[in-house]
């Protein structure tokens, strides 16, 4: 019997006493939150500046399409899908340096990457939209 009391009064010292022993300031036991705020900014001032930039923003988007896609409406006359729609055809990727699908399907792999003839649009894949306002069109 005096062994049990023993333990109960031991696990109770650890649970108990530890806390009582250091005790952590509020600063201590407050986590970050993942619900703060991000934006600094009132929300007005985000407003007015992503108003004022749209007609930038969506020219130079509208131009990094035209240089990556060809734009031009290819459609076959005799496939449809339901109800008619035409559907589009051909490659609508253009190639770098003007050469075409046909000499680029002759090509290596090694002779892909060494020309840097690679689709402009698989090599900017990983670039995100925007970066705030600009859009980034360099070839690296």
């Amino acid at each position: 019997m005096k062994i049990k009391l023993a333990v109960v009064i031991a696990i109770l010292a650890v649970f108990v006493g530890v806390p009582l022993i250091s005790p952590r300031t509020a600063a201590q036991t407050q986590r970050p939150s993942s619900y703060s705020p991000s934006i600094e900014e009132p929300f007005s001032v985000v407003l007015a500046r992503d108003k004022a930039a749209k007609s930038r923003v969506m020219a130079a988007h509208q131009k990094l399409m035209e240089e990556r896609y060809d734009l031009a409406r290819r459609v076959d006359s005799k496939v449809t899908m339901t109800r008619g729609k035409p559907i589009p055809v051909g490659p609508t990727a253009r190639l770098k340096g003007g050469i075409t699908w046909e000499q680029l399907s002759k090509l290596s792999p090694d002779e892909i990457k060494d020309k840097n003839l690679f689709p402009v649009f698989a090599t900017s894949a990983r670039r995100t939209f925007g970066r705030r306002h600009g859009i980034s069109t360099n070839r690296s």
